[in-house]
């Protein structure tokens, strides 16, 4: 394997996506991003760990037909933002129009194709499969929100006007669950923020934003009206 170190000085053109993390740059926004994985299941006393992070990487052609490598990486115990990137040479293909976003951990990833679709997939490497095993495709069309956020449960999807409409995955550790809809185009100060961010994600129950080389916060719980205390609107996907 190879290795690639990051700080967070510097952005780039490439995407990094961890399991709950999604960032426009690989030197952005590294963080605690998903539970650890014991590297030996017998023994009780070790506390390495590993966290998987996807690279998304640009085109290298502008032609709308052209696609863009998806990468995948690893980190062994990692304890700091220097962390090296291990390359497991694990790759997959997808149009250069699709965003990707991840599901918040169990290697769920999804796809939000430019055709208005949204696809999950089950990173299968660790047991000799596919990086993007299909798992299900819903019709919902994010294709042109301008930043998608997921934690597993909670799937922000915002405009570049800074609306938000919030929804719901039953089975976020599967990815083949119902995604519900439960809020439409909510807006605050924050949404707008978020919308107008070099890059965003979400750590469990928090969104995180970088804007001009500083990182903001707020709880899930505390965006308009707080997607958290919603019911659920009916299944559309």
């Amino acid at each position: 394997m190879s290795s690639v170190s990051r700080g967070r000085g510097t952005t780039t053109a490439i995407q990094v996506l961890s399991t709950i993390v999604l960032a426009t740059g690989l030197t952005v926004a590294p963080q605690a991003l998903t539970p650890g994985h014991p590297a030996s299941a017998a023994d009780v006393s070790c506390t390495t760990y590993s966290v998987s992070t996807y690279v998304f990487e640009p085109a290298t052609s502008s032609n709308a037909a052209s696609k863009r490598v998806l990468h995948k990486y690893m980190e062994w115990g990692p304890k700091s933002p220097d962390t090296d990137l291990l390359d497991t040479l694990y790759t997959a293909s997808l149009p250069m129009t699709s965003k990707v976003f991840t599901g918040g951990g169990n290697g769920i990833i999804y796809e939000a194709t430019g055709g208005g679709q949204v696809k999950s997939y089950k990173d299968n490497t660790a047991t000799g499969g596919s990086l993007l095993t299909p798992v299900k495709t819903y019709s919902f069309n994010w294709s042109s929100a301008k930043q998608i956020l997921a934690n597993g449960h909670w799937i922000l999807v915002i405009a570049s006007d800074g609306t938000m409409d919030v929804y719901k995955q039953s089975s976020p550790d599967s990815g083949d669950g119902t995604i519900t809809k439960v809020m439409d185009g909510a807006k605050s100060s924050v949404t707008s923020a978020i919308a107008d961010a070099d890059d965003a994600w979400m750590i469990n129950s928090a969104v995180q934003w970088l804007k001009d080389g500083t990182i903001q916060q707020a709880a899930v719980t505390s965006l308009p009206p707080g997607p958290a205390n919603l019911p659920p609107a009916p299944a559309s996907g």
